[in-house]
């Protein structure tokens, strides 16, 4: 009976790790998909049509983790007019503006100051899919490169532990 109960405790242990396995390496899979759509967009957006707006709102949010280590994410919004229709976004380029760096932040809030006119570029199509920075960038890779990293990690955990178990 003893044995019986070790198999199904061993059963069952190795139904959630795989289970656990499968999510992350789900999760990688959609940070990929995600990734590769704003690296498109990033890449496109330098065709997109452009209006003039202005800056209504720039700050910096300050997050702390539970060791006390902050990150640092510039808020910007901004609105602009697309045929006659008021649009309100906060997008100032593709890929992720947090830093663990207050300057890094800093310099995008001085770069748009409240009330600052600013081009803006919006998707014709799409007027409400707008940024203020076109174009691609290192931080435009980012969430691409971290599903990447995170499919291949676990799914290559998964693997080898069902190959040697």
């Amino acid at each position: 009976m003893n044995k019986l109960i070790e198999k199904a405790i061993d059963h069952f242990s190795q139904m959630v790790f795989y289970t656990i396995m499968g999510i992350l390496t789900i999760a990688g899979i959609i940070m990929i998909s995600s990734g590769i759509e704003q690296i498109k967009l990033a890449n496109d957006s330098s065709k997109w049509s452009t209006t003039q707006g202005q800056i209504n709102y720039s700050d910096i949010k300050i997050f702390q983790d539970s060791e006390g280590n902050q990150t640092y994410q510039p808020i910007v919004k901004f609105t602009y007019k697309v045929d006659k229709k008021t649009l309100e976004a906060d997008r100032v380029l593709f890929g992720d503006t947090s830093s663990l760096n207050f300057d890094s932040a800093w310099r995008i809030v001085q770069k748009y100051p409240k009330n600052k006119t600013i081009t803006v570029f919006y998707h014709p199509d799409e007027p409400q899919n707008s940024v203020l920075e076109v174009g691609l960038t290192k931080k435009s890779f980012i969430r691409f490169t971290q599903g990447l990293f995170i499919l291949t990690l676990f799914s290559s955990i998964g693997i080898l532990f069902w190959l040697f178990h």
